[in-house]
Parts: structure tokens; sequence; C-alpha cells
């Protein structure tokens, strides 16, 4: 990957899985109860369970880390896993997709909202197994390329420093996924954000107290 220009580089790739469509029936009643298992190197998450339907959707997200150094080995591979989850026998495999990382960063026509293909396992016959819905974003120590040329420039408002925090919440609530935060503490998180904004941006009389439950 060559170096970015104004020496910004991503430390992080964050990934939104936001829906499935066609999805291949596994489950009663010819509808699935499916999640979603992201991931690349090391790191692995896990969406939440949707019952019920062919077309789930998420819109849920994390964030994974990168090498100081982006290379185009099989390390580097996104892999994105849809299955049915059972209660007693293994969990049965919907399709897969797998993007190597140094394409999404030099091709930002890949990363908003693109729909990609579910495909087989290797050695397997091809199959229509439905499409994933995915947007990717490309982060600096939680900061975009023009935020972080934004930082260098001097300091931010309240108000810009809210909205890097939020920056990431464009779909509703953000849940991050399994083993990150669980939703309910985000969405207090938030509240709680939320609220400190509003105080923050009274007269300075104004102060707010800890809270104890």
């Amino acid at each position: 990957m060559s170096a970015p220009d104004h020496d910004w580089f991503p430390t992080h790739l964050r990934v939104t899985v936001i829906r499935a469509r066609g999805l291949r029936p596994k489950g009663k009643n010819g509808l699935n109860k499916c999640y979603t298992v992201i991931q690349l190197g090391e790191e692995k998450f896990v969406t939440s369970v949707k019952e019920g339907t062919l077309n789930p959707e998420w819109k849920e997200q994390c964030s994974l880390q990168l090498p100081l150094v982006l290379d185009s080995s099989d390390k580097w591979v996104l892999h994105l896993v849809v299955k049915q989850s059972n209660a007693v026998t293994p969990d049965k495999f919907l399709g897969h997709v797998s993007l190597p990382v140094v394409l999404l960063y030099e091709d930002k026509t890949k990363r908003k909202d693109e729909w990609y293909s579910l495909i087989s396992k290797p050695n397997k016959a091809v199959k229509n197994r439905g499409q994933l819905q995915l947007t990717f974003q490309f982060l600096r120590d939680n900061m975009t390329a023009s935020s972080y040329e934004l930082s260098k420039a001097g300091p931010q408002s309240v108000f810009n420093k809210f909205k890097e925090k939020v920056a990431s919440i464009k779909y509703g609530v953000n849940h991050d996924l399994i083993p990150s935060v669980r939703p309910a503490i985000v969405s207090s998180l938030i509240l709680m954000m939320r609220i400190w904004l509003h105080f923050s941006l009274l007269p300075h009389k104004y102060t707010l107290h800890s809270v104890t439950r």
C-alpha cells in the first residue's frame, strides 16, 4: 500500500453490516435465524441473530485493527460468513464474502453501501446464496482522514468533539458487535453524551454533578 497523502494512514477498518437479501432458506417454515461473522487476522466479531427472515437487517458495526504495513497477503483478507443459528446441531453455512483490505483502501467505490454476492465454500457447487450489504470506513485513531487533518489544524470546539464521538451513528443507534460493548450500554453512553453536550453549551454557571444509582 502506498503512503497516503498528508502523512495519513489508517489504523483501523470500521465494518458496518447493514443487511442481507435473498438468503437460502435453512430454517423452519422456509425462514432463517441467522447472523454474520466478521474476521480479519486474529480478530473476530459476531452480529446479533435475526429470526424469521431471508432478508435480515442488522445495521451493526465493528472496528478492526490494521497492521503498520498493510499488504495483499492472505492474512489481511476480510472474511464475512453468514450462518444459520441452530440450538442443537452445528450452525449451517449460508454464504461468505472475502475482500482484500488493501483493495478496499485503494478503491473507494467499494466502500459505500455496496452489495456483495455471497459465495459457496471452496470446491463446492456454485449456488445463488443471496447478497450482503456492507459499508467500510478507514480510520486513524478513530478519525477519518478529513477529521484527522482538521485536528492538526487547531483545537476543536465542543460541538466538533461531540460530532467525532457520534460520527459513526449513521444508521440509528450504534450497535457495536460482540464481543464489544452491548447495545444497551452503548445507548446509555450516547444518552449521557447528549446530556453532556446540552449542559456544556449552557452558561458556565450550570455544572453537572455525579449521579449515583
